[in-house]
């Protein structure tokens, strides 16, 4: 079940469903329905969470990357893709302002490309 650690604490909107408490009577497929209910926004926060803790462990930097000269050039990059998904968590179902959450989708496009196009790189 998705938790809320220090990292989400700011984004986190408090009446998505998806993170609601599983109680001790809730079997195991009631937490899965819980959790895919939202999936993508479940997912955005869980990556989130996971670039943010990345990003202050990470000690290291890939090489053999054109864009990848210095761990600060990483750091640059791991910035991209929280920045992002945090957008796309705040406003990519942004009903009232369908400017914001295009421009949520196209941020988060981005943060995925540069996922996938370093996934074999995080590490640290």
């Amino acid at each position: 079940m998705l938790k809320y650690n220090k990292y989400l604490k700011n984004i986190i909107k408090p009446y998505e469903y998806p993170l609601k408490e599983i109680s001790e009577q809730d079997t195991v497929e009631d937490e899965i329905r819980v959790c895919t209910w939202n999936l993508d926004y479940a997912l955005t926060l869980t990556m989130t969470s996971y670039f943010k803790a990345f990003k202050e462990y990470m000690d290291g930097c890939p090489m053999g990357y054109e864009k990848i000269n210095s761990f600060e050039d990483w750091e640059k990059i791991i910035d991209e893709i929280i920045h992002g998904l945090e957008y796309y968590a705040k406003f990519g179902k942004n009903y009232k302002n369908t400017k914001k959450s295009a421009k949520a989708s196209k941020k988060l496009r981005h943060s995925l490309y540069l996922i996938s196009k370093y996934y074999e790189s995080f590490w640290w």
